[in-house]
């Protein structure tokens, strides 16, 4: 007998086991974890913690940051918010002043960030997470 034909034969165990396999994988959460979570850009409080979380320069510094504790809140009701982290770490803990502004279309972005700790102040690198804005090139 040749493999197609044992496939055609076996068909429904197959079907039954890449089904059982499939229901194995959801229910675990395997599957949930590959999708990619958008940030919530209308909560300033969701857009900074996530930045924190998110630093490698933050984790540099004090470790993977095990708690945040968001002592200076900025409010949202202008432009821009200014807010004060209380951080701790694996291997130490810190101080972090965001500044977070809002676009045109009230999304909220970090735009500065410092990090103090052991006595420094350190400016964290900021990654524009707005994405890249193309312009369309005219010919004259």
């Amino acid at each position: 007998m040749s493999d197609i034909e044992i496939l055609q034969k076996n068909w429904r165990k197959i079907a039954i086991l890449t089904g059982t396999l499939v229901v194995i994988a959801i229910g675990s959460g395997l599957i949930n974890s590959f999708r990619f979570t958008e940030v919530d850009r209308k909560d300033y409080t969701v857009v900074g913690d996530n930045f924190i979380k998110g630093s490698g320069f933050i984790a540099n510094k004090l470790g993977k940051v095990k708690k945040i504790s968001h002592v200076g809140k900025g409010g949202a009701s202008g432009r821009e918010s200014y807010n004060v982290y209380k951080l701790h770490g694996v291997d130490n803990t810190g101080v972090c002043n965001l500044v977070l502004s809002r676009d045109s279309e009230d999304n909220w972005f970090v735009t500065s960030a410092d990090l103090f700790t052991d006595g420094k102040t350190l400016s964290v690198p900021i990654k524009r997470s707005e994405g890249d804005k193309w312009e369309k090139f005219k010919m004259n």
